[in-house]
C-alpha cells in the first residue's frame, strides 16, 4: 500500500496557517471530491465547535475531538482520504508504546500515513516563551513537505516569527502555563491576548 504524505504549516499566531488548512479543505472537498476529515481540538475554545473559521473569515466544516484517537474511529466510518488537524499543538495527550512514551498525536498520524491517507496538520512553532512546541514541532519534522509562515510584528511591522502572551497589556511571565485554551482568562484573571513578534521586540529572546 502506497503510504499517505504529511503536510506541515507552522509559524507564530497570525501569520495565516489556518486559513491555508481552510483552502486546502475547500479544495481537496470541492475540487478534487476528496473525502475529507477536518479536525480540531476541544481544548481550544476560541471558535465554533462545528467549523474552523480563519481570521480573514473563510470557513470549512470541522469535527471537535478531545482524544487523537477519536480520529481513527473518525475515519474507519468514513472512508476518509484526506485529514486536516489544525491547533495540532493543543493535542498534549501521551501513550507508551514500545517501551517508551510518545505523542498520542504523532502516533496517530504515523497510522493515518501507514493507511495511505494523507494528513496535513497547522501548528505553532513555539510557545510564547520562544521554545519549541510539542508535539506540533514533532509532527513538522517528520513532514514530506514543510511550509513556513510569517506573521507581521505588531511593533515595527516587520516580518515575524514568534508568539507572545500579553496579560492586561504586558507580557506574560515566565512561570504561567503554557497551554491555555481561549484567550480570556478566568472571572478576576487578566484578560490574555496575543501578538505576533519579530526577533528585537520579543522579551524572551
Amino acid at each position: 500500500m502506497k503510504t499517505g504524505k504529511l503536510t506541515g504549516y507552522y509559524g507564530p499566531m497570525f501569520s495565516g496557517k489556518t486559513a491555508v488548512l481552510v483552502e486546502d479543505g475547500t479544495r481537496l472537498s470541492r475540487i478534487a471530491k476528496r473525502k475529507v476529515l477536518v479536525c480540531m481540538p476541544t481544548i481550544d475554545t476560541r471558535r465554533s465547535r462545528t467549523e474552523i473559521v480563519s481570521l480573514s473569515g473563510a470557513r470549512v466544516s470541522a469535527i471537535q475531538v478531545g482524544d487523537p484517537f477519536e480520529i481513527l474511529r473518525l475515519i474507519a466510518k468514513q472512508g476518509t482520504q484526506e485529514v486536516l488537524i489544525d491547533e495540532v499543538q493543543f493535542f498534549r495527550q501521551r501513550i507508551e508504546r514500545e517501551g517508551r512514551e510518545d505523542w498520542s498525536i504523532v502516533f496517530v498520524v504515523k497510522t493515518l500515513l501507514q493507511q495511505g491517507i494523507n494528513v496535513r496538520v497547522a501548528g505553532l512553532n513555539t510557545s510564547f516563551l520562544g521554545y519549541p512546541f510539542p508535539p506540533a514541532t514533532d509532527l513538522m519534522g517528520m513532514a514530506d513537505d514543510l511550509v513556513k509562515m510569517r506573521a507581521i510584528c505588531t511593533v515595527c511591522g516587520e516580518p515575524a516569527d514568534w508568539s507572545l502572551r500579553l496579560i492586561d497589556g504586558q507580557p506574560a511571565g515566565m512561570g504561567e502555563l503554557i497551554v491555555v485554551a481561549g484567550t480570556q482568562g478566568e472571572e478576576g484573571a487578566g484578560c490574555e491576548t496575543y501578538e505576533a513578534r519579530c526577533s528585537n521586540h520579543h522579551p524572551f529572546l
